[in-house]
């Protein structure tokens, strides 16, 4: 920041430091790694919204212990802690999509000999 003139501490990383105490160290590695930290932080907090905080610090400290810092396998961890907890993850459509539950039935009636 002392660098950069125009620049300033951001609120997303004061919101993910909150629910995730370990992004700090996660952070300082994106840095060292020379990655866009706008971007970093951006697609870091669509995990926590999609995925929830607990689940995201979970992932944030199973990241670190494994020695790595990579975002995709960060989603990926986040992915496989919610699995087993079934949550569904929030799907938006558009107006022209009723809402309408689907009943489950038999895909066999599908299958063509």
């Amino acid at each position: 920041l002392a660098t950069k003139p125009g620049a300033r501490p951001g609120k997303g990383r004061e919101r993910l430091l909150a629910v995730a105490p370990r992004i700090d160290e996660l952070i300082a590695l994106w840095l060292h790694e020379g990655r866009n930290m706008g971007s970093m932080i951006g697609r870091t907090l669509k995990l926590l919204d999609l995925y929830g905080e607990r689940v995201l610090a979970q992932a944030v400290d199973a990241l670190l212990e494994r020695g790595s810092h990579d975002l995709g396998a960060l989603a990926v961890l986040c992915d496989q802690a919610r699995r087993p907890q079934c949550v569904a993850l929030p799907l938006e459509l558009g107006d022209h999509v009723p809402d309408r539950d689907v009943v489950p039935h038999d895909l066999g009636v599908y299958d063509h000999d």
